[in-house]
């Protein structure tokens, strides 16, 4: 018998919740577990199984004092569904940072970030949520981690552009922000274009994050980056998107 911790979508949880099975699960599996007083599965992430061995089962009889409630079995639901995804350590480092930072549960974070179709275990095992999965891994969570800063030929900047796009540059290696001020059309695209270029040329393993505030300027936007930073991938996020 194995007691694996899991984590589910629940506001402020930093700690799974434990749950027996009968195999050892890997960490970042995907699972339904029944939650509250049984009558509601949902899908959860494997983040910790430990096999209840014969010295624990001892420590538990006779100190229970000293062994935490969790790991007694007498006390746990068991896991009802296992899938065959396994979320990769990255993108559990991702989700731990995430949480972590913006001071919410691991569970929101890591559920937040799997599509719908992924978490609903009553197709798991159907041949097209695997090749869902596939294209999911392939797209998202396997790029190459190494960006080739090769560019189109890249406009030269103006004066002011310069000026601006120096005073920039002096200050990368420091904690701060700089407000660029334009009216439409003057130039700001291209100031962003050479520093994109300037950190990625200089650390390759960089990632580079591009707001937009209305989301109908996303396509100009995009195209314009992608044409000039051809072999990099670019990533669009935004409310438009299927899962």
């Amino acid at each position: 018998m194995y007691i694996c911790s899991v984590i589910v979508d629940i506001p402020y949880m930093q700690d799974g919740w434990s749950y027996t099975h009968t195999e050892s699960l890997e960490i970042g599996q995907l699972v339904s577990v029944p939650i509250g007083n049984g009558n509601r599965i949902c899908a959860g992430l494997v983040l910790e199984c430990t096999e209840f061995d014969n010295k624990l089962a001892d420590n538990l009889e006779n100190n229970l004092n000293s062994v935490d409630y969790k790991y007694n079995p007498d006390n746990l639901k068991s896991i009802i569904e296992v899938s065959h995804i396994i979320l990769p350590k990255t993108w559990l480092d991702m989700v731990y940072f995430i949480a972590k930072y913006y001071h919410e549960g691991i569970g929101e974070v890591a559920l937040s970030l799997i599509p719908n179709y992924l978490k609903n275990y009553r197709f798991w095992h159907k041949q097209t949520l695997s090749k869902a999965y596939d294209k999911f891994v392939n797209k998202f969570l396997k790029q190459d981690s190494t960006n080739n800063p090769q560019t189109q030929n890249l406009i030269t900047l103006n004066d002011e552009q310069n000026s601006v796009f120096s005073a920039i540059i002096k200050d990368k290696f420091n904690y701060n922000v700089h407000v660029l001020h334009g009216i439409t059309g003057s130039g700001k695209t291209q100031v962003y274009i050479h520093l994109i270029h300037n950190y990625l040329l200089n650390s390759p393993q960089s990632q580079i994050l591009v707001l937009i505030p209305e989301i109908n300027l996303t396509p100009q936007i995009v195209g314009i980056i992608q044409k000039q930073f051809f072999h990099i991938p670019v990533v669009v996020l935004n409310s438009d998107l299927s899962d």
